[in-house]
């Protein structure tokens, strides 16, 4: 399965980095970030794990 992060989804990633950067610490916000990531790619292995999408026919989501 082909995994697409949208612009709107790299930049909320970016956004939680951030924020976990300037609220807790730099360990803990690339942890956070790795798990993220990680369920993101469990989705190659496991595509029934997440719903099909309502917007694009075909496609599945992911919400974090």
């Amino acid at each position: 399965m082909r995994i697409h992060w949208t612009v709107s989804a790299e930049n909320d990633l970016d956004e939680i980095f951030k924020y976990y950067l300037n609220t807790i610490w730099e360990e803990k916000a690339e942890w956070f970030e790795d798990i993220i990531i990680d369920a993101v790619n469990k989705i190659r292995e496991f595509p029934l794990w997440v719903r099909e999408s309502f917007r694009i026919p075909g496609a599945r989501e992911l919400v974090i």
